[in-house]
């Protein structure tokens, strides 16, 4: 299956995406990721070349951080690669 063929960091991020949407704080958190762009791409790179559907798509919403200044979040999910903005591959 596709999961031999990811590094440690992309399998992290695809298993914990195929249990649901994530904001890039938890992913970064709890996948020990340092960049989720970088790792999506990639990710979504390997899934095209091996023929899957599936790609990680990422909305962004406002966000208030912890001193009260807004800014943007990124909300990470997995989608079959149709209608959806996708991480640039």
């Amino acid at each position: 299956g596709i999961l031999y063929q990811l590094s440690p960091c992309q399998r992290r991020l695809f298993l914990r995406l195929a249990g649901g949407p994530a904001d890039t704080i938890e992913l970064r958190t709890a996948c020990s990721i340092g960049n989720v762009s970088e790792a999506a791409r990639d990710l979504n790179a390997k899934l095209q070349r091996v023929g899957d559907a599936r790609r990680v798509a990422c909305s962004v919403r406002p966000h208030r951080n912890q001193f009260g200044e807004q800014g943007k979040l990124g909300e990470w999910r997995l989608v079959e690669g149709r209608g959806e903005q996708l991480v640039a591959a």
